[in-house]
């Protein structure tokens, strides 16, 4: 693929993040390399994984799979009952109750992760055209 093949790639990524509530994602500073006036953007190419390894890391932390690896972690790690569940509360605001979120609801992305890992691999693997 050719680096302006890339590019084009880069922007569906980016309006995809977006539209998917990720904004900081597509956000090119994210990814420059250096400090100040002597930073740059990465390769086309090395830029599109980078996006697409960060997705992963996001996905990471929405998967089920993440929270039971963690529970099971504990568990080894701790004498007594192995912990049963994992959940969040949010704060109250202005009068609102407070919004509980159980953890093990979360959806099982370990499929979405893989393939997202994969195509990483690939896009550094693959040698590029200019």
């Amino acid at each position: 693929m050719t680096d302006d093949e890339f590019r084009e790639l880069i922007g569906e990524v980016k309006r995809q993040l977006v539209s998917v509530g990720l904004p900081e994602l597509a956000d090119d500073d994210r990814y420059r390399i250096g400090e100040g006036v002597e930073s740059r953007l990465p390769t086309p190419q090395e830029q599109l994984a980078k996006m697409l390894a960060a997705f992963e890391r996001v996905i990471a932390i929405h998967d089920r799979r993440t929270i039971t690896d963690a529970m099971n972690r504990i568990a080894d790690a701790t004498d007594g009952p192995a912990p049963s569940g994992a959940v969040i509360v949010g704060l109250a605001r202005g009068g609102e109750e407070a919004s509980e979120v159980n953890l093990l609801d979360a959806p099982d992305l370990g499929e979405v992760r893989a393939s997202t890992h994969e195509l990483v691999g690939q896009l550094l693997e693959t040698p590029r055209e200019r």
